[in-house]
């Protein structure tokens, strides 16, 4: 008896299947990732807002400082270490959190998370705005060079579940733990257009860029 194998036209359609189905998985494995992605990202953030919680529960309602790269310099009431040099475990932010990952501090779709080469190799930046005069307009307390302190506590914080804490901030505008609306840093737009950002109440949200250049978003006391 003859053998009965493919002839090329045969072939040729099961290869154009193929194809086919490829075309039509790709662009449903494409939106799992981001939503994989995504939803890492927002259960770093989740993590990060409760110790938040925890840490201002045991200071006196108080925030810790923004670990500000410039402006202010490290000081050890900053919620995270990370400038080099410095014990990422001694950040005020760890003992909320067991014992520190980096990985809880950065968003897995960042692709300049975790990265020596970056001056901030962390994703997660502490909503922060500059001083009024003497007045601390939030949401971090700031240390300034001559170790003035200017606290600032949870209660001042007007609708928190309106107020940004803390942003998944975009790699171009990251450069340390403190995100200041008011100088054009930016929400990142990492999935599907969106970042994941913390409010003052705890709860999560996936917002626009844009969503960061509202001072009735981001500015506690307002």
């Amino acid at each position: 008896p003859q053998r009965r194998v493919f002839t090329l036209l045969e072939l040729l359609v099961v290869m154009a299947i193929i194809a086919l189905l490829a075309a039509l998985l790709l662009p449903a494995l494409s939106r799992a990732k981001q939503q994989a992605g995504a939803a890492v990202c927002a259960n770093n953030l989740r993590q990060l807002g409760l110790a938040f919680v925890l840490y201002c529960e045991t200071h006196n309602d108080t925030f810790p400082a923004s670990g500000s790269a410039m402006i202010y310099g490290p000081q050890p009431e900053d919620w995270i270490w990370w400038q080099r040099g410095r014990d990422v475990n001694q950040s005020a932010i760890v003992p909320y959190i067991s014992k520190f990952n980096p990985k809880l501090f950065c968003c897995p779709q960042d692709a300049g998370a975790g990265s020596p080469a970056q001056d901030y190799p962390y994703s997660y930046s502490l909503n922060s705005w500059a001083l009024e005069g003497e007045i601390n307009t939030g949401m971090s307390s700031i240390v300034t060079p001559d170790r003035k302190l200017y606290a600032f506590k949870m209660a001042q914080v007007k609708n928190p579940s309106g107020k940004i804490m803390l942003v998944d901030e975009d790699r171009s505008t990251i450069d340390d733990s403190r995100w200041v609306a008011e100088s054009d840093d930016l929400i990142s737009e990492r999935h599907n257009r969106r970042g994941v950002v913390s409010f003052a109440d705890g709860h999560l949200q996936l917002v626009l860029p844009k969503f960061g250049q509202t001072e009735a978003n981001t500015k506690p006391t307002l």
